[in-house]
């Protein structure tokens, strides 16, 4: 197990100092009817990005070596 942790750190290490985003998160919308007293997000109509934008900036973040991606938001 020790050899993996050191693997993983590494891999952090090498990224960190290429300036490579390792993981990101993208939240697609902010839209959502629910009203959850536990949510962040202000629920209000905003600026999105269409389908050839998200597609465009997970491109990039291909492009600069992002490992792992989240993908977020909206009405569960």
């Amino acid at each position: 197990m020790e050899g993996k942790q050191h693997l993983v750190r590494e891999v952090i290490d090498r990224c960190t100092a290429l300036y490579i985003p390792i993981q990101a998160a993208i939240e697609l919308t902010h839209r959502c009817n629910l009203h959850c007293c536990h949510c962040y997000v202000d629920v209000q109509e905003r600026n999105e990005l269409v389908f050839e934008e998200w597609q465009l900036v997970i491109e990039k973040l291909k492009a600069a070596g992002t490992m792992f991606l989240l993908f977020t938001g909206g009405e569960a």
